[in-house]
């Protein structure tokens, strides 16, 4: 039986492996022991959803699936071979499927990284949930204006409006708007919204240099008694850098209309850079989900002889979600404000959850918050 190696058990990984589950021998590699549900990790900062059930365990899941799994870091990958060399040994493969997502970005600005907060994980989530409710700070300063920073910054302002005292929370943007991405309306509606909730806005800014707890911004202006959160970019692991084929900026692979990188290798979710319609398609669970079950259909028809099938997009849409509810986002074509997005966000979330047990838990504080 040939042999399939799924780097990532992410989304578009875990998708893949479900498809070859029983076609082929499959191997799935990670260098977290879990599956971290990435879409609700905003929502421990502002006691919004239980941390325990953002987390499932890769080897339970892997055992399900009919899949080995291999708790241990990627350090390179040699296409030519077909061989994935990890920290602890080796892994020869028929087909590869590169879904190892993406991390925060510092931009190598060590100093920062060293004293700067991440969300990458439900650890990263603790962590930052642990340091608010010290409150011990005066002022939190989230770096980053996309979907992220603003669902990290308007959570800060529903943990801090339960739970006094009350303190200062401010998103620098180096944009001269939030969202340069989305279309202006929605712009226009999540700055007002924002600063509506009590979030200061600093466009056009971003840090410059922390020390011991002071924050000065690249403005000039020094925040004191604060900690940094940064979301203002991500870029994928250094393996994937280093593959010596076309890429874009942020690391992400380049692909055909099948999500080749080669003939024997596919890309999918962050790690793939997938043009549609003359622009790359935006990193989002749907299109992970998506890519992942494709790739690995494509991988089935060549081990029938066939020729690989072109992946198709279907977008559903996309939603801002924001803590006080007063959400946006476009949903099948149409646009949408207030509680509305906001549920639709919440049950797509409990939809792609995984137990019935946890599906009923996630619909509990689902209740709870709207």
């Amino acid at each position: 039986m040939s042999k399939a190696v799924i780097i990532g058990g992410g989304f578009a990984g875990l998708a893949a492996a479900e498809t070859l589950r029983g076609k082929l021998d499959v191997l799935l590699i990670d260098s977290k022991p879990t599956h971290d549900f990435l879409p609700m990790l905003p929502d421990v900062i502002g006691e919004r959803a239980d941390p325990d059930l953002l987390e499932h365990e890769l080897a339970d899941r892997c055992r399900r699936l009919g899949a080995a799994f291999r708790l241990d870091p990627v350090t390179s990958v040699d296409l030519t071979a077909r061989r994935v060399v990890t920290e602890t040994g080796e892994a020869d493969y028929d087909y590869l499927i590169i879904a190892s997502g993406s991390r925060t970005s510092f931009y190598g600005r060590d100093e920062i990284r060293e004293q700067a907060r991440k969300l990458d994980d439900v650890a990263d989530a603790r962590t930052i949930a642990d340091t608010v409710r010290k409150n011990d700070r005066e002022a939190y300063v989230v770096v980053g204006g996309a979907y992220t920073g603003i669902e990290v910054a308007t959570n800060l302002r529903a943990f801090f409006g339960k739970h006094p005292p009350d303190r200062r929370v401010v998103i620098c943007e180096l944009h001269d708007r939030l969202l340069p991405a989305l279309p202006e309306r929605f712009q226009r509606y999540v700055t007002e919204n924002v600063k509506r909730f009590g979030v200061e806005l600093r466009l056009e800014d971003t840090v410059d240099e922390i020390d011991d707890g002071s924050v000065r911004l690249a403005s000039g202006e020094q925040i004191d008694n604060a900690a940094v959160i940064w979301t203002a970019g991500v870029r994928t692991p250094d393996f994937v850098r280093d593959l010596d084929v076309p890429k874009s900026k942020q690391g992400r692979l380049e692909v055909d209309q099948c999500l080749r990188v080669d003939e024997r290798t596919f890309a999918a979710g962050d790690s793939a850079l997938f043009v549609h319609d003359g622009s790359p398609l935006r990193m989002s669970i749907q299109f992970a989900l998506s890519q992942g079950a494709r790739a690995a259909r494509n991988i089935l028809r060549i081990e029938r002889g066939r020729i690989p099938g072109p992946y198709r997009p279907h977008d559903p849409g996309y939603i801002v979600p924001m803590a006080n509810n007063r959400s946006c986002g476009r949903i099948l074509g149409v646009n949408c404000y207030g509680r509305t997005p906001t549920a639709a966000h919440y049950l797509m979330c409990i939809l792609r959850s995984r137990g019935l047990s946890r599906r009923l838990k996630m619909f509990a504080d689902l209740r709870r918050i709207l």
